[in-house]
């Protein structure tokens, strides 16, 4: 940069070091409070690793409330990686592009690059008024709303005790969704939690703003987070959250490409639901750690998508791919055959049992028949064709 970011610390404002080039020897993690100019902004999205996707609705609606100068902080970071990575935090620097003005926000730097998938796994709060409800100052020389006091900012081991220690001075009215605490606390009794600068935030009377789901976890589940934790905030703060367009899970380059992500997303949840999840978990879907760790393990079911796609007129594309990969780990050079003549229909005889599935799949397909559906036809017709075909000629 070609001028140090500066700090904020309560009215005044004193610079601090430019955030550190990629390659540079770097020290710990760390999260500051810092002052961000157009000028920064510009500079801070090259740093976007994969392109940074521009949501022009909300942009608009940022820069509106920047310019009008009742941006409030309210303690979620623009995150960086080890190498200088912007990994969260792009609408906001597009919005301080169009507004031409500078806002205050919490920096988080060299948090680890691996983290990206786990970013806004936290869940969202359907009944928070959106960010438009903040006011917006129509006399320019009012005061912009601000925290109470001095903002701390910092990274802390939240134990157990310390959780339920937190979470007795109360909270912000939230609905809590057990089933997305018992999710967290899953990743965290596997080992699967990683520390992605996302902050447990707390207004300047102690009432915690956001981040009940987590603490929630750590008391469920017995085991310690580690956590960004941003005090000092406008109890105001509290309506803002969760009001930025969520993002899909980041699976890594190969499920990056157009229309990839969802898909590979699907698949790999569909795989956690029929073969991961034990008969304790209330949860319907896997966690952002667990859907990263299967594509990881999992490699050749990320290559299944092709197939998926060309099937469209047959099913759910995440449900072809879940089974043709289902069928060609128990089978491969038989499920070959049978997704082959699933998906051509070539030199097949009117009685047919796979002539006869292509016409029952296109038909769940027209009534919009559920996944689950789908999915055990499928397998039921892969499962008597593998027991009607004798062993010597499955090859």
């Amino acid at each position: 940069m070609s001028e140090p970011l500066r700090r904020r610390e309560g009215d005044a404002v004193t610079e601090m070091p430019a955030i550190q080039a990629p390659g540079a020897p770097h020290p710990e993690r760390s999260c500051r409070v810092a002052e961000i100019a157009p000028a920064d902004a510009r500079e801070l999205l090259v740093r976007h690793g994969g392109g940074a996707r521009r949501h022009e609705a909300q942009v608009h609606l940022y820069a509106a409330i920047m310019r009008s100068g009742a941006w409030q902080l309210n303690g979620m970071p623009l995150i960086f990686s080890r190498g200088g990575v912007l990994l969260d935090g792009a609408q906001r620097l597009f919005a301080c592009l169009e507004a031409g003005t500078a806002f205050t926000t919490v920096i988080a730097e060299r948090v680890d690059d691996e983290v990206a998938h786990t970013i806004d796994q936290h869940r969202r709060r359907t009944t928070a008024p959106p960010i438009r409800a903040e006011p917006i100052r129509a006399d320019p020389a009012a005061p912009a709303p601000g925290p109470a006091g001095p903002i701390e900012v910092g990274i802390e081991t939240v134990d157990p005790a310390r959780a339920a220690a937190l979470l007795a001075r109360g909270s912000a009215a939230r609905r809590i969704s057990r089933k997305h605490v018992a999710a967290l606390a899953r990743d965290l009794a596997q080992g699967r939690w990683l520390f992605n600068a996302q902050p447990l935030c707390f207004a300047a009377d102690g009432t915690l703003l956001n981040g009940r789901h987590r603490l929630e976890a750590v008391v469920l589940s017995g085991r310690s987070m580690e956590v960004a934790v941003v005090r000092g905030l406008a109890a105001a703060a509290g309506a803002t959250y969760d009001t930025h367009p969520r993002r899909g899970a980041v699976l890594g380059d190969p499920a990056e490409a157009f229309g990839d992500r969802a898909l590979a997303h699907a698949m790999a949840n569909l795989l956690w639901h029929h073969e991961r999840r034990d008969g304790t978990t209330p949860n319907a879907k896997a966690t952002a750690a667990e859907i990263h760790q299967i594509i990881a393990n999992h490699p050749r079911l990320l290559q299944m998508r092709g197939f998926a796609r060309r099937m469209d007129p047959f099913g759910r594309a995440s449900v072809l791919g879940y089974a043709a990969y289902v069928m060609e780990r128990q089978d491969p050079a038989l499920a070959r055959r049978f997704l082959e003549a699933l998906e051509t229909g070539a030199d097949m005889r009117p009685t047919h049992p796979v002539l006869a599935l292509r016409g029952t799949m296109q038909l769940l397909r027209g009534s919009k028949a559920p996944a689950t559906v789908q999915l055990v036809t499928l397998l039921e017709a892969w499962r008597r064709f593998r027991l009607a075909t004798p062993i010597g000629r499955r090859v």
